[in-house]
């Protein structure tokens, strides 16, 4: 029974305790994962196009952050990678539902389900989901 608490899935808990290990992810119980919506990125880093289709291959979970707007910009929502380099923005559109959700103090993560090419630029699909 102990050592069943101890490992999760390939991973050993103790491991990560001692340094060992990156990162281990334990479920919670009563954990939601809610898809809020499906967008494209808006102002996308063209330099990065490389990167980001071996997130998509990768399903790697991008860094949302709010940045405040003064009285004559908007208020925006940057997505980045884990690193903090910056990949683009939440479109206009969305942007009110997830900077508020952000501002809440809510758990919102991206992930690129797509990358498609129109007019010789690439436009990268964008997931936002909350973790409850």
């Amino acid at each position: 029974m102990a050592n069943e608490l101890i490992k999760v899935g390939s991973k050993d808990i103790m491991a990560y305790l001692r340094g060992d290990h990156e990162s281990v992810e334990v479920p919670r119980p009563y954990e939601n994962v809610t898809l809020l919506v499906n967008t494209y990125l808006s102002r996308f880093a063209g330099g990065l196009t490389e990167r980001a289709c071996k997130a998509e291959e990768n399903e790697e979970k991008l860094t949302l952050r709010c940045v405040q707007g003064d009285a004559e910009r908007r208020d925006i929502v940057a997505v980045s990678f884990s690193d903090g380099t910056e990949l683009g923005y939440i479109p206009p559109s969305d942007t009110p539902m997830v900077f508020r959700l952000l501002s809440a103090g809510k758990m919102l993560y991206a992930t690129i389900p797509a990358i498609e090419s129109r007019g010789g630029h690439p436009k990268v699909k964008l997931a936002v989901f909350m973790q409850d």
